[in-house]
């Protein structure tokens, strides 16, 4: 599976994502700008993605948007 990201930073740091699988964790990091994510499911239980650190702080927002999703 692919997934396109893209994060807005605000007080200094970029939104932190996971991607995770029932309770196995698949990826997690920063998104700064787009980013390409390539995870391999086994196609069982939930896929989850995560946002952890939402800031709204006028006249900063730190966003994660989901651009794109392949599932293959």
């Amino acid at each position: 599976m692919v997934l396109r990201l893209e994060g807005t930073p605000a007080k200094g740091e970029g939104p932190w994502a996971v991607v995770a699988e029932g309770d196995r964790v698949l990826w997690q990091g920063e998104v700064l700008g787009l980013k390409e994510v390539r995870v391999r499911t086994a196609g069982q239980g939930v896929l989850v993605l995560a946002f952890l650190n939402d800031l709204y702080a006028p006249p900063e927002d730190r966003n994660l948007f989901l651009r794109g999703l392949k599932v293959r």
